[in-house]
């Protein structure tokens, strides 16, 4: 095999390599402290009336990075001391925006928060009636209440991120969820009535695992330019000797 073919496929494979490669997504849960151990408080989040306004936010900084990452699925777990099973049947719109406010900052007029990238990520029915709840006594139970969503992307870099639900109710809910209180890593702010403009701040947020894959980054068109310049470079020098 000639270098010219050679510098060919060596190209060919880098360039697979770099844009071909797709991570595998993982969960990050927000709090991090409470991946593994049960929060300290519980409430029933977006769904704590027949009609809500809910918005909560997550510290960029529990998201393990400033590149950018494609959010695909949002999960809740019951509270540490719920027993049975776990129903919740409500009509549901979820948004996504990266938020100038932070835990410490949220402003209880809804419209503030939102951030310029909003981008409405579920507007469905959540119908789930009966579902084991399982885990540890006393918890940290399961994520068992799993919102697959229209993928996200997020840049922690350029700011918090937050979560916006509008909920009715269409039979309610059976049991708390897990929350944490006092935490510098998220807060809420929620209203009853779905068309609220203004809501009171709280500083508890739902334990939140979401699924995350990082974004993979796509060199610009000069460093590629470069990188073939310099395997032509060495295959011209190598054909030299």
């Amino acid at each position: 095999m000639n270098n010219a073919i050679r510098i060919v496929l060596v190209t060919g494979a880098l360039w697979g390599a770099l844009i071909g490669a797709e991570a595998a997504a993982v969960p990050l849960v927000v709090p991090n402290a409470q991946a593994a151990a049960e929060g300290n408080d519980a409430n029933l989040g977006p769904f704590f009336d027949t009609s809500v306004r809910y918005q909560q936010v997550y510290s960029a900084s529990q998201f393990g990075s400033t590149d950018p990452l494609t959010i695909s699925q949002i999960s809740f777990r019951p509270d540490g001391a719920a027993t049975g099973n776990l129903s919740v049947v409500f009509s549901v719109r979820i948004d996504l925006s990266t938020t100038n406010s932070t835990p410490t900052t949220l402003s209880t007029t809804f419209a503030n928060n939102v951030g310029a990238d909003n981008a409405t990520v579920f507007n469905s029915t959540i119908f789930m009636t009966g579902v084991p709840i399982t885990g540890p006594a006393g918890g940290p139970k399961d994520f068992i209440l799993t919102i697959p969503i229209t993928p996200f992307i997020y840049d922690p870099d350029a700011g918090d991120l937050l979560l916006d639900v509008r909920a009715s109710s269409l039979g309610g809910i059976s049991g708390d969820l897990d929350a944490q209180a006092g935490s510098p890593f998220t807060a809420h702010v929620d209203a009853s009535g779905i068309g609220s403009t203004t809501g009171a701040v709280i500083a508890t947020g739902l334990v939140t695992r979401f699924e995350v894959t990082p974004v993979v980054q796509v060199p610009e068109p000069a460093t590629l330019a470069l990188l073939g310049l310099g395997l032509a470079g060495l295959g011209w020098s190598r054909r030299r000797k």
